[in-house]
């Protein structure tokens, strides 16, 4: 998706007149709605990932050395989905006009 992305941004910027940019709109709104329901998709596992920290953070006064894998696993999917969420960012402040 992210190499289409880049593909259609570098016609964006190539587009020299009116017409050129105007042919571009329809592949413009559908990767928009790509983008869209990707950035709903992190943002459902982002929550799903808080709701997993809230549970390390309940058990975690009871059993400490059992949440250390736990959390671990955690802060690599919070970094996975801050770098996937950063990216889908600019890809949507690219893609409006």
């Amino acid at each position: 998706m992210t190499q289409r992305a880049n593909a259609l941004q570098e016609k964006i910027r190539t587009a020299t007149n009116a017409l050129s940019r105007s042919l571009l709109k329809p592949q413009i709104v559908e990767m928009e709605k790509e983008v869209s329901a990707l950035r709903q998709k992190v943002r459902d596992l982002n929550d799903a990932a808080n709701l997993q920290l809230r549970e390390i953070n309940s058990a975690w006064q009871d059993d400490r050395a059992g949440q250390f894998a736990s959390l671990s696993k955690l802060y690599f999917t919070f970094a996975y989905l801050g770098r996937w969420s950063a990216q889908l960012e600019e890809l949507a402040f690219h893609l409006s006009p």
